[in-house]
């Protein structure tokens, strides 16, 4: 029987948000129209405020601005962008966290509703096991714009961490020891662990860790 150990990306391993943070640099480089970003930003208000929304949006308008260039240039950029600004703020805890999980025996795995290549490089670099991410769809070289399937978010990540782990450990061969997460999206994820870690949570987290007695852990120190 594997023991898994699943870590959430953004606001968890790392200090915020790193969709927000390629766009940013984007937009400052005006490879990202300003509509687009007025789009997304309002997109991000109301997902802040739980109303219903299309998770595919915002990774759409982001990715329908880098069609023109190639898929290995693009990917370089945002390499480019995550060495800058996005890999010194991997959090201190989250790395010790990760060492202790090694060396408990723990399969990691990394979940995240981010995107490559950010995040297939910070799973290899910090040892991770497995990966699931959102995947943006690729034709003849070039990024189609669109989502491949459904992001890896709320709901729909944990039916592909389920999913990653059926695939490659076997049907009732392996069991969620640890899950660690900031946002509330991620609760389905954290209900399924058998410890769940809430790390700098939003506030619906919070009380949902504290009225059920999940660990709430400071990283940034």
């Amino acid at each position: 029987m594997e023991r898994i150990a699943a870590f959430d990306l953004d606001g968890t391993v790392i200090d915020g948000e790193s969709p927000l943070i390629l766009s940013t640099s984007l937009l400052a480089h005006r490879e990202l129209p300003v509509h687009k970003a007025i789009m997304m930003a309002a997109w991000g208000a109301k997902y802040r405020l739980r109303l219903p929304q299309v998770e595919s949006t915002p990774r759409e308008l982001l990715f329908s601005a880098l069609t023109e260039p190639t898929v290995e240039e693009v990917d370089a950029e945002i390499l480019d962008i995550f060495y800058r600004r996005i890999r010194k703020r991997i959090r201190p805890g989250a790395l010790r966290e990760i060492e202790s999980c090694k060396k408990a025996g723990y399969k990691l795995i990394l979940a995240s509703a981010s995107f490559k290549p950010i995040t297939t490089t910070i799973a290899q670099e910090l040892g991770f096991d497995g990966l699931v991410s959102t995947i943006m769809e690729e034709r003849d070289g070039h990024y189609t714009g669109r989502v491949l399937g459904v992001p890896a978010q709320g709901r729909e990540k944990l039916r592909l961490l389920v999913q990653f782990l059926n695939d490659h450990y076997g049907y009732k061969q392996w069991e969620l020891e640890r899950a660690y997460s900031d946002h509330f999206s991620d609760i389905p994820m954290l209900e399924l662990a058998k410890h769940p870690v809430v790390t700098d949570p939003d506030g619906l987290l919070k009380r949902t860790a504290m009225r059920r007695g999940w660990q709430l852990v400071d990283w940034n120190v």
